[in-house]
């Protein structure tokens, strides 16, 4: 093989892996909305860390309970509903976090279990092509984490994080405010 041959391959590589590693949530992202679509639960599965969802989730319902309630409120009645409230939270994420749950989120740009308003003909096909003209954006944070967002009302974002050079995987859930 010639050495100009050679050299041109090198740099072909060098050039190619940065931009396919850079395009790959893209790809990733695209595979993951097929697979919702055809309610492929495995492949959703395989995108999804269900540990950091559900400890993230947690995390946020738990401290936007407590920001209700605060340390100094005196009502011991109060302390008494936000600690009944955090014994439900666990079950009902747990139940949430699930692939069903999960591509259901997805599915619909919605966060948690509100349901999405249904549209002005309240028929399947309307709403399907709603949820087919939402407008979704990809924004990296940084080189390992990416978020995904709607610009529907009460949706939430998703953060999916580097798992490889070409795999990622939804590992949060920011709740909208």
């Amino acid at each position: 093989m010639p050495r100009k041959l050679i050299g041109w391959i090198a740099i072909l590589f060098v050039i190619l892996l940065p931009v396919s590693a850079w395009v790959s949530p893209y790809w990733d992202l695209y595979r993951l909305r097929t697979a919702v679509t055809e309610r492929d639960a495995a492949t959703v599965s395989a995108h999804v860390d269900f540990a950091a969802l559900r400890d993230n989730l947690k995390g946020q319902v738990t401290t936007r309970m407590q920001r209700t309630v605060g340390p100094e409120d005196a009502n011991p009645f109060a302390r008494l509903g936000a600690a009944m409230a955090a014994l439900a939270v666990n079950p009902i994420i747990d139940a949430m976090v699930s692939p069903a749950g999960v591509m259901a989120m997805l599915d619909t740009g919605r966060v948690g279990l509100a349901k999405p308003e249904p549209s002005a003909q309240g028929n399947n096909d309307a709403d399907a092509a709603a949820r087919e003209r939402r407008d979704w954006s990809l924004h990296y944070r940084e080189w390992g984490e990416v978020v995904v967002g709607t610009d529907a009302p009460g949706a939430g974002r998703f953060v999916f994080r580097r798992a490889g050079l070409w795999h990622w995987d939804l590992v949060a859930i920011e709740l909208p405010q």
